[in-house]
């Protein structure tokens, strides 16, 4: 009972970042180009770090492996369903709503899983050296990366174009 006590704050917490990231999604956004190229940044040195840690074997290998390109597909895929728009200053798109909100959710349901599996004395378990998580982490991290790198690439392409003179 006091582990339950200890995790569904947790849980309450994740849940609600996961609605409201959903709920974004849904939504016509401006691309913002400084926005997008720093997130591309953290998640670039997020995923380092990560790396970094793991202790190499096959099945980390082949999960690291397995989340990049499922998530480089599901990008390029959620990318063909953007839909764009441009106005006379800027450019906005709306996102797929499903692809991202599920790959977000798979993420969150591990975190919450996870934190159900982490003992009540001694020291926590490291999850991060599960297949399963490195997987579904690096499908997020490849997701994102990729679905902004079009956004961006994309919305310079369609930009309108000042006149000067």
């Amino acid at each position: 009972m006091h582990h339950l006590i200890t995790v569904l704050p947790i849980a309450i917490i994740i849940l609600a970042v996961l609605f409201l990231r959903t709920r974004r999604t849904i939504t016509v956004q401006p691309v913002r180009l400084p926005i997008m190229i720093s997130r591309m940044i953290m998640l670039v040195a997020i995923g380092t770090l990560v790396a970094g840690g793991v202790v190499p074997n096959i099945l980390t290998l082949i999960g690291i492996a397995t989340g990049i390109l499922v998530g480089i597909g599901g990008a390029f895929l959620s990318l063909h369903y953007t839909l764009w728009d441009t106005t006379e200053s800027e450019v906005h798109y709306k996102a797929n709503p499903y692809i991202g909100s599920i790959v977000v959710a798979l993420v969150v349901i591990r975190i919450v899983l996870s934190l159900g599996t982490v003992p009540t004395s001694g020291s926590p378990v490291l999850v991060t050296q599960s297949p399963l998580t490195l997987a579904l982490y690096y499908l997020f991290v490849s997701y994102w990366m990729v679905y902004y790198m079009g956004v961006v690439q994309h919305a310079r392409a369609i930009a309108p174009r000042t006149r000067r003179g």
